[in-house]
């Protein structure tokens, strides 16, 4: 074995030695919908970074209720080498399928996630998504409540309010939501229609 050959293996075991190190200490985290990373183990303090939905990280430290995020590449145990911080309840222990991605269906209708928005605000998680029914024809009140129920159930139960705002085809997305539906740890708060919403679009005279 020439000394080429036993550089190159002392390289690799150095390599795989740093990557068993890397995997030794904390656990894998999912998260299934945008989440901040914040600064401190409060929502009060400044976001530092972001989490797309599906992304793997590293979390130890866990105080409070929340846990200290770090690369998934990250060797050394050490807190001041986290990203930040992410309240607990966020992160999952499994990656994000495909019933929950932002095109979904739940409850017999599908909907497409058009804005998701982190408001949270004095020490409470709070979330709101907009989203778009895919339909051609007027849903009923269940429907919409079972397809909103969907949405909280697939990643969304660890925000102490999460809010859906629910809109129908061609309609803006910006303006007054067809139905708003609230949300707690517990379950669904409050449903509510806002009918007249539909004025002066194609679905006006379907309600009729």
């Amino acid at each position: 074995m020439n000394s080429y050959t036993i550089i190159k293996l002392f390289l690799l075991l150095a390599l795989v030695c740093v990557r068993l190190n890397a995997q030794d200490w904390g656990m894998y985290r999912y998260v299934h919908s945008s989440t901040n990373i914040r600064g401190h183990r409060s929502t009060d303090s400044k976001v530092v970074g972001r989490l797309t939905a599906g992304q793997k990280v590293k979390v130890d430290y866990l105080q409070d209720n929340w846990y200290a995020v770090f690369s998934v590449n990250e060797a050394q145990r050490s807190e001041k080498n986290a990203l930040g911080y992410i309240y607990a309840p966020l992160l999952r222990p499994v990656p994000l399928d495909n019933s929950q991605k932002a095109s979904s269906i739940a409850g017999g209708m599908k909907y497409k996630v058009v804005e998701k928005k982190d408001i949270s605000y004095q020490g409470t998680p709070r979330m709101t998504y907009r989203v778009v029914i895919k339909t051609e024809v007027l849903p009923t009140e269940s429907n919409l409540k079972e397809t909103a129920l969907g949405i909280w159930k697939n990643g969304n139960r660890g925000w102490k309010e999460f809010t859906i705002f629910i809109y129908l085809p061609d309609t803006d997305t910006q303006s007054v939501a067809y139905a708003i539906a609230e949300f707690r740890p517990s379950g669904l708060k409050e449903f509510k229609f806002n009918k007249w919403s539909l004025g002066g679009t194609k679905w006006e005279q379907k309600r009729e």
